[in-house]
């Protein structure tokens, strides 16, 4: 905050300076004229400005220099002032003679700084012109902006100005400084001024010079108020105190902007958010601790400086990561009258280097008229937020990423089509160039599947093999089982470079291991050295595992043996259940972890773990009716009621929506039947999910008649005109072959902004329904 300069200024003692009789100089320590009255002048018969900045003993006649130097040379050592008689030459004139006295004027810390002159005519002066002076004293006096006391020597109070009687509510008269008591004051740290300890009595009694002590003071009328209060003797032709003279300056309203100045920072130092004050000339007039510290800037900005050169200092983007030009700063556009809310900027700490994303909002501040006269800007650090919410999209990437992988695994047995989705799905997870996966077979690794390169561009467009016992990385591997980050190929011995892939600098990978065994890698590449980092290698071996599954499952299916198979499927969902499963329940965890381990988390934040624990349990859901596909014997042991719940809990993990079953009681179906109805709804359900953009769906089986059932998948979302859909649409044409397979009727009613109904009813009674 600007500090307020509380000092009178010193050009409103000139016009009592200016009527004295006597003359009255300045000098510094070597006697060059730096202040001189018009007295002075007169008296050595010269303009004003022919005294200062010259010399004080040229104007001294040449007899009377030995004299003049003697009286400068005690000066310094003796106290009170001695008076000598000095003939003055100016201009080759010779001017009467006159008094002369003087005295040192001293520092706060007491040393000598400068000297005072005092200059009288030896000659009568007339009573007439003596009594002009007076006048002209009391004119001055009521003039005066500041309060004016004027003692004798015993402290009897002989003047006292209307703007002091103003100050101090009224006037006493004192007859001596031992009444001053009548007068109350206070120091600033709180100790009551005594009579003998006023600044006028302590110049009456010490000859003390006294500046602008602050005292706080009750007034006569009950009220206080702030003053500054100045003091310092007067002395006659002989150098005897004959009174002192006291200024006072009323700073009662500056102490209260004062005051509520520090309430105001102090109020700031605690708010956890950027505060930014600046003037109309774009200069800062106040910044904050958290605005201070948030950036990194030195640890005080003084007044008055000028935003661009702050900026200057700073490296600034937009929200979408592009420089920020100076220009477009918040708070100067606020100085130009926008009101800007909740923009994001990312900034980069001075110190650390760091990137920090903060929120601004800004707006002009005006006057009574509507001027603008500075500008506002509070500013919200949200980079942890920020980084909560990466964490939830990649939560969330990750979990859509093993869903999905998870799916393909149910959905086919095909070995490339598996590899191809999970290389598909790790680009979402793990930023990368390229990715292969490798299968060991006698010994030696072979690229099955890549992406990002094609196997063709090899010699002979045959994929190359790789014997683990010399290729260094792959044994190492083998022999830890666990993965392997190169921040830079290029520094790692034994290295193998390929024509094809000899732009990779960056390499991580995982081993694929099925139960004990090490079957083959996930390998990811980059162009940029250093790329990759343990988190990404943990990742990757979540897919790792899933690649072991798939592998496996493809190896199962080759056999041919239905029995075996189905065992498979037994163990891989048990596989799932241990790996997949346990990744997103450990994900919960962590996510309830961070809540608890930081308390004092904003309320977003917590909500932001809140919906990240939300959806790893959602995915849990999702993987757990996965789990259910693998085993199909559980489709005719579990209840509809229970299979509607887990489908509708699974889309609830991909889509935020209202989701109701309701299954009336004492409905028998057959196995098959019940089968296929579950299989009606998934694809349904996976239709809504992907497509509607609903906010509510239902399932319901109800009974229709005393032998028929109707199941109804119905949604609120933005619906279809089912003519457009075409007859081999796959998610159309599953659902009509699994109700054909059970003699159930299909019908589909939909309308763009209406919603959709999925009705299918068995046995059917009337052709099927086309949609």
């Amino acid at each position: 905050m600007t500090a307020l300069s509380t000092r009178p200024n010193p050009q409103q003692y000139q016009p009592l300076l200016d009527l004295l009789h006597d003359g009255y100089l300045i000098t510094d320590l070597d006697l060059v004229v730096q202040a001189a009255n018009p007295a002075a002048a007169r008296l050595l018969q010269v303009e004003p400005d022919a005294l200062v900045g010259h010399s004080l003993d040229t104007f001294v006649a040449e007899e009377d220099q030995p004299a003049f130097e003697a009286l400068a040379a005690r000066l310094l050592d003796q106290p009170g002032p001695d008076e000598v008689v000095l003939c003055f030459r100016a201009n080759g004139r010779a001017a009467p003679p006159a008094g002369v006295r003087a005295a040192v004027i001293r520092g706060d810390s007491g040393e000598p700084v400068a000297l005072h002159w005092l200059l009288h005519a030896l000659t009568d002066t007339s009573h007439a012109t003596i009594s002009d002076h007076e006048r002209r004293l009391q004119g001055v006096l009521g003039a005066l902006p500041v309060g004016v006391f004027i003692s004798d020597a015993e402290g009897r109070l002989l003047e006292i100005n209307e703007q002091a009687k103003t100050i101090w509510g009224g006037s006493t008269p004192v007859e001596s400084w031992a009444e001053y008591g009548q007068y109350k004051g206070w120091r600033p740290d709180g100790t009551p001024i005594t009579p003998e300890d006023w600044a006028m009595a302590r110049a009456l009694r010490l000859g003390e010079h006294s500046t602008e002590e602050v005292i706080e003071i009750e007034r006569f009328d009950g009220t206080r108020g702030t003053i500054l209060n100045s003091a310092a003797p007067l002395y006659d032709a002989d150098g005897r105190i004959i009174g002192a003279v006291a200024a006072l300056q009323d700073i009662s309203e500056l102490a209260r902007l004062a005051q509520e100045s520090d309430r105001l920072r102090a109020l700031l130092t605690s708010v956890a958010d950027e505060v930014w004050f600046c003037n109309r000339a774009g200069q800062i007039s106040l910044a904050n601790t958290a605005a201070i510290l948030t950036l990194g800037l030195d640890e005080t900005i003084e007044p008055f400086t000028p935003l661009p050169d702050i900026l200057s200092k700073l490296e600034t983007f937009d929200a979408s990561g592009q420089p920020r030009p100076p220009e477009e700063t918040p708070l100067l556009r606020a100085l130009q009258g926008a009101v800007i809310r909740n923009q994001e900027e990312i900034a980069r700490h001075l110190k650390t280097g760091e990137l920090r994303h903060r929120q601004y909002s800004a707006a002009p501040i005006r006057n009574e008229a509507g001027e603008i006269t500075g500008a506002v800007a509070v500013v919200r650090d949200i980079t942890e937020i920020k980084q909560i919410q990466a964490q939830e999209r990649e939560q969330r990437i990750l979990s859509e990423a093993l869903r999905d992988t998870a799916s393909a695994l149910n959905s086919t047995l095909d070995l490339s089509e598996v590899l191809d989705r999970i290389l598909l799905n790790i680009e979402h997870v793990v930023p990368h160039d390229a990715a292969d996966i490798m299968l060991i077979e006698g010994g030696t690794a072979q690229i099955v599947r890549s992406r990002g390169y094609s196997l063709e561009d090899f010699p002979g467009a045959v994929s190359p093999l790789f014997e683990i016992e010399q290729t260094r990385s792959l044994k190492q591997v083998i022999d830890s089982g666990q993965p392997l980050v190169i921040p830079d190929v290029n520094e790692y011995e034994g290295w193998i470079t390929l024509p094809p892939t000899d732009w990779i600098r960056a390499y991580t990978t995982v081993p694929i291991q099925l139960h004990e065994e090490i079957i083959g890698f996930l390998n990811l590449l980059s162009a940029t050295p250093g790329f990759f980092t343990p988190v990404h290698a943990d990742r990757l071996q979540t897919f790792g595992q899933q690649a072991a599954i798939a592998i496996q499952n493809a190896r199962l299916f080759a056999q041919a043996q239905e029995l075996a198979a189905i065992e498979e499927r037994q163990r891989l969902a048990r596989d799932l259940h241990d790996a997949v499963t346990q990744t997103l329940f450990s994900a919960s965890i962590m996510a309830e972890a961070v809540a608890r381990q930081n308390p004092n988390l904003p309320p977003k934040t917590q909500a932001r773990l809140s919906e990240l624990r939300d959806l790893t349990q959602g995915a849990l859901a999702e993987m757990r009716a996965l789990l259910l596909e693998l085993r199909p014997t559980s489709l005719h042991e579990i209840e509809l009621p229970e299979l509607f719940t887990q489908l509708v809990n699974a889309a609830k993990s991909r889509k935020r929506m209202s989701m109701i079953v309701e299954v009336a009681e004492g409905i028998e179906l057959p196995p098959e039947v019940k089968v296929a109805l579950y299989r009606i709804a998934q694809e349904a359900l996976n239709n809504v999910t992907k497509h509607a953009r609903a906010s509510e769906a239902s399932i319901r089986l109800h009974s229709k008649g005393s032998d028929q059932v109707e199941l109804t998948i119905a949604d609120n979302g933005n619906g279809f005109d089912p003519r457009r859909i075409t007859s081999t649409s796959m998610g159309l044409k599953i659902m009509r072959e699994r109700a054909q397979t059970v003699n159930a009727s299909l019908a589909i009613t939909s309308q763009p902004g209406e919603g959709t109904q999925v009705i299918i009813t068995w046995p059917a009674r009337a052709p099927h329904s086309r949609a």
